[in-house]
Order: C-alpha cells, then sequence, then structure tokens
C-alpha cells in the first residue's frame, strides 16, 4: 500500500521553533532571593505541578507567583518575576530558516500544537516574529491540556480537518512522540536539525 502523501506539518514549539531552558528562570528567582537555592526551588514548582497547572490554564501567571510569593517569601516583584520566566529562549536560526521556507513554498498545511501558557506565548511572538507565520495553532493554556494527553492531539485532528496519516510531526520530547505515533502521524524527534531534514526529504520526497 502506497503511504499517503504528506499534506500537513506539524511544529512543536520550545526547543522545536525557539530554543528554552527552565533553569535560567529556576535559577534567576533564586539567584535574585539569595535565601533559597535553585533546586529547592524548582523541585517545589514540579512537585506541585505548578507549570502544567499554568501551561493547561487552570492558574494564572499571577497566581503561580502568589504561591511561590507564599512558600518561598519572595520579595521579586510580580513584574520582574515575570521578566525572569519568559527570559529563558533563544533562537534556532536552521528551524526559522526552515519554517520561512515551508511558507514560501505553499505546499504544505502549516500548524503548531504547544505546550505554552498565558505568559510565554505574547512575549514569544513579540521577539521571534517568524511564529506570526504559522497561523493555524493548538496552545496547551487555550484548550486545557497538554502534550502527551491524547485531548489535545484530538483537539487539532478536530479542529483543523487533520489526517494524521497525512501528517508530519516535529517534537523534541520522546513520550509527545509516542503518543504522536499512536494517533498515526509521521513523528521526528527533533534532536538535529540534519536529521530532521533527512527525514523530511524521506516522507515528503521534497527538500529544502
Amino acid at each position: 500500500m502506497k503511504p499517503a502523501r504528506i499534506k500537513n506539518i506539524i511544529f512543536d514549539l520550545g526547543n522545536t521553533l525557539v530554543f528554552f531552558d527552565h533553569n535560567y528562570f529556576f535559577s534567576g528567582v533564586a539567584g535574585y532571593e539569595k535565601r533559597f537555592g535553585t533546586k529547592v526551588f524548582r523541585d517545589f514548582i514540579e512537585e506541585n505541578k505548578l507549570m502544567y497547572l499554568l501551561g493547561t490554564g487552570r492558574i494564572t501567571g499571577k497566581k503561580f507567583y502568589s504561591v511561590l510569593k507564599q512558600e518561598f517569601g519572595l520579595t521579586i516583584s510580580y513584574d520582574m518575576f515575570v521578566k525572569k520566566y519568559q527570559d529563558i529562549f533563544w533562537a534556532n536560526n536552521p528551524m526559522e530558516k526552515f519554517l520561512k521556507q515551508l511558507v514560501k513554498e505553499k505546499k504544505f498545511n502549516i500548524l503548531m500544537l504547544s505546550n505554552t501558557d498565558h505568559l510565554h506565548i505574547p512575549y514569544l511572538y513579540s521577539v521571534y516574529p517568524h511564529l506570526n507565520l504559522i497561523k493555524k495553532r493548538v496552545i496547551s493554556y487555550k484548550v486545557g491540556y497538554s502534550k502527551p494527553e491524547n485531548e489535545i492531539y484530538e483537539h487539532i485532528f478536530e479542529r483543523y480537518q487533520v489526517d494524521p496519516a497525512e501528517s508530519f510531526f516535529i517534537d523534541d520530547m520522546p513520550e509527545n512522540i509516542e503518543k504522536g505515533r499512536e494517533f498515526g502521524l509521521i513523528s521526528h524527534h527533533y534532536l538535529h536539525h540534519k536529521n530532521l531534514l533527512k527525514e523530511f526529504k524521506t516522507h515528503t520526497q521534497f527538500s529544502l
């Protein structure tokens, strides 16, 4: 049986379209406060799933801040806290070029499926304007689910009439890739850009 032609390219955002590291936030706040270490701060956030709650829209940025302020006696202002929370990203230039080429070619339906919260999204679209080239987006905080939960994949399929068998999915997290494959997505675990280009060409017969 001949494989379906790839019609859709589904991008993850963090550590795919742009790079990030939450440790810049953890160490930034801990370094500002100087009364607790990075590890204890990070562990509390992770153990209480605060970033998951923020990323799925279950709590606001101000609630995120207030929980941490109460637990750690934060003296940092909310505005400075948000600045440190946002200042964790840097450019992925080869991926920016790849996205712009795809948009220019107009051969594929381009979408985004991202675990991102309401504090990061406006910042990212301001600092990295090429992200605005992707008009079809499913963002975790808006739909109340995050990868690798079934519901967020089902949402993008239903909302944009996407056939998984005709879709090339790019993500940096193994569990998200595994779930994508369960749904029938042709999924690429993004680690090295050259490997992406090679696999993309294999599945699409299209070279960029």
